[in-house]
């Protein structure tokens, strides 16, 4: 049985972006030691993080859905959501929904506009994700039909924990934790218009 650590997607602040996405990357899975020591690229914790526009823009909406049944079949993956230009200033919308990678400290791969040329099924994510070592297909949790967990060995803290994070659905302009004030800025290298970016490609840069 996957070990769960998370569970759900998680509402973040651009002053929270640091420790929760690039310092929370760093942190070795709970099974990091069992690992061959030449996989590095399989270091540290999976996060995602989700960039979106406020409103109900299709494409946004779909990938948060999306990410939300991800959350919950792979709770070791560690997903958060920010208001694109809340993230990173003058972030242009024709580039939401996007998908940052993060893996052992650093920005691994990146998705731009994702579903917006064509409406992209859950399975497409998941194929995305575990191409990309985002997600291990082998310790995914059952999900029902419905898209909720099957299982019922969780404890009552970690129930409790989901009760108190805020809803994150259709409205994705109703997040009241999200808060535009500035910290550590860490560059994010290569945001580029289009579907896929590559971490070694460098046309426009923004501040995080």
């Amino acid at each position: 049985m996957a070990s769960r650590r998370f569970g759900s997607v998680i509402p973040i602040g651009r002053a929270e972006y640091t420790r929760e996405v690039t310092d929370a990357s760093k942190e070795p899975e709970p099974d990091e030691d069992e690992k061959d020591p030449s996989e590095e690229v399989l270091k540290g914790t999976p996060v995602i993080c989700f960039l979106y526009q406020e409103g109900n823009e299709p494409a946004n909406v779909r990938l948060a859905s999306q990410l939300s049944t991800i959350a919950t079949k792979y709770p070791r993956t560690k997903i958060v959501s920010i208001v694109g230009n809340k993230c990173i200033e003058n972030y242009p919308d024709r580039h939401l929904p996007s998908l940052f990678l993060y893996r052992n400290g650093s920005l691994r791969r990146q998705f731009i506009a994702y579903g917006k040329d064509r409406e992209r099924p859950v399975e497409d994510l998941e194929v995305l994700l575990i191409a990309t070592n985002m997600i291990d297909p082998h310790k995914a949790l059952p999900v029902d039909p419905a898209g909720k967990e099957n299982n019922t060995s969780h404890s009552e803290d970690e129930s409790g924990d989901e009760e108190d994070r805020p809803p994150f659905g259709s409205k994705l302009g109703a997040n009241k934790n999200i808060r535009s004030a500035g910290s550590k800025n860490v560059r994010s290298k290569s945001i580029r218009t289009g579907t896929v970016g590559r971490e070694d490609e460098d046309d426009s840069d923004f501040d995080i």
